[in-house]
């Protein structure tokens, strides 16, 4: 079960190619998706895991935080770059796509 922009839930392969895509600072394309209502909370995989292992925690967080999930560089459906894989650059795309998302503050998990 997967969640896409206007709380729905997504359970067939069209509706996977309709997920958003945020163009960072750095030109990187990195794959995300909202659900939920209330306060943002942008919950982070880090490395070697994709978005869907938070579908869990969004399902249980998704009537009290809009859930941002998203994938990190080279995992899932955010493409790798040439750029050596640090936390601050990992850092940086989080900071940027919340900026392309429009959002000034959140919980960060």
């Amino acid at each position: 079960m997967w969640c896409r922009p206007g709380l729905r839930f997504v359970d067939t392969a069209i509706d996977l190619l309709l997920m958003p895509y945020a163009t960072v600072q750095t030109g990187t394309e990195i794959y995300y998706e909202r659900c939920g209502n209330g306060p943002p909370l942008v919950l982070i995989m880090g490395t070697g895991l994709d978005h869907t292992c938070w579908h869990a925690q969004v399902e249980a967080y998704s009537g009290q935080f809009e859930c941002i999930i998203f994938d990190n560089r080279g995992t899932g459906q955010t493409k790798t770059t040439n750029e050596p894989m640090t936390t601050r650059l990992m850092a940086d795309d989080t900071a940027s796509l919340m900026d392309e998302l429009g959002i000034e503050r959140a919980h960060i998990s």
